[in-house]
């Protein structure tokens, strides 16, 4: 779905943002007790399935998410981003014009 202002958008970025960071952590967790039978393969693929569901969010905008580290960046029109929010705000055109209501 497309934000139609200021406050949609805020919250993709931040339902988005908090499915990175919980990936991130899964992620962490998997390698951190990679010894412990079945946490390594568990631990990847709740990453795996929160990563996309971040994706599935950002997807209608037009953003791609690459993963060059535990974080992902994003491609967004040609351009490369580096965070939800900058992503967000290049595939809505100006993000400024979002007024807050």
């Amino acid at each position: 779905m497309m934000p139609q202002n200021y406050n949609q958008a805020h919250a993709l970025i931040e339902q988005a943002d908090k499915l990175f960071r919980r990936a991130a952590l899964a992620w962490e967790r998997c390698n951190n007790n990679a010894s412990v039978p079945g946490a390594y393969a568990n631990g990847m693929k709740q990453c795996d399935k929160l990563r996309s569901q971040a994706e599935a969010l950002l997807a209608p905008l037009g953003i791609e998410c690459d993963y060059p580290g535990l974080y992902p960046s994003f491609k967004v029109n040609g351009y490369d981003e580096h965070s939800t929010q900058n992503a967000v705000s290049s595939a809505l055109g100006n993000f400024t014009e979002l007024k807050k209501k």
